[in-house]
């Protein structure tokens, strides 16, 4: 699991680590929106996002954001090709570069306590950016429960989610998918359901 070897990987050094995650993937790609890697700062990799040259491409700029302790966007392949190198996979997939890993450490410790204790939650990526920048992002945890899946009210830090992420939270739960939510031009949210194994 994604989030136990990110966990066991920090605790045991101070190394620098990346997680590359499909959030959006739309007609024929090479993997579906919720696909994983880990880059580690000595080279090797845990998971995939791909294989072949688009994810020697996501590597790359992995080791980029690591180097900047920095996040972004990257469009590997699209309906149109992709420049150089040209990729024609005939679909489209959007995958977000964390180089920051080890600020996510208290989320990731609660999502591997999450599992352990067989409680359902939802990971939240929240992502600003301007233009084409990434201006800030943050990791929310939330956690599944019976008001959440139903409309109406939600306390604590999902109330002061907008309505549409809330639905698109519940949306996600209800049918353990994961989700893109584009609210405007510069905030967005990746959504991913967590359930026990």
């Amino acid at each position: 699991m994604v989030a136990e070897r990110a966990k066991e990987f920090i605790a045991g050094c101070n190394a620098g680590i990346a997680i590359a995650v499909v959030v959006e993937a739309v007609g024929s790609t090479p993997q579906k929106s919720g696909a994983k890697m880990l880059l580690f700062e000595d080279g090797s990799i845990f998971g995939t996002v791909g294989g072949g040259l688009i994810e020697a491409m996501v590597i790359e700029k992995a080791k980029e954001c690591m180097k900047k302790h920095s996040a972004c966007f990257f469009f590997p392949c699209t309906s149109d090709g992709c420049g150089e190198p040209k990729l024609r996979c005939g679909g489209r997939m959007t995958i977000f570069i964390d180089g920051c890993v080890c600020e996510h450490m208290n989320i990731i410790s609660q999502i591997e306590k999450a599992l352990k204790d067989r409680r359902r939650h939802c990971l939240l990526i929240q992502i600003q950016t301007d233009g084409d920048e990434l201006k800030e992002h943050r990791w929310i945890l939330v956690e599944h429960t019976a008001n959440l899946c139903k409309a109406g009210s939600c306390e604590g830090e999902v109330s002061e989610l907008p309505k549409e992420v809330v639905e698109a939270i519940r949306y996600s739960m209800l049918n353990d998918k994961p989700s893109f939510k584009k609210l405007n031009d510069s905030v967005c949210f990746y959504i991913e359901p967590l359930k026990p194994p």
